[in-house]
């Protein structure tokens, strides 16, 4: 499955994308 993460440096974005991380998930994340 294929993530997109899109403000992936904010409190929860960076929360998100640890927890896809832990999980063995490879996300692709938006960042400005």
């Amino acid at each position: 499955m294929k993530y997109l993460v899109i403000g992936a440096t904010g409190n929860i974005g960076a929360r998100v994308v640890q927890r896809l991380i832990n999980a063995g998930a490879r996300p692709s994340v938006l960042v400005r």
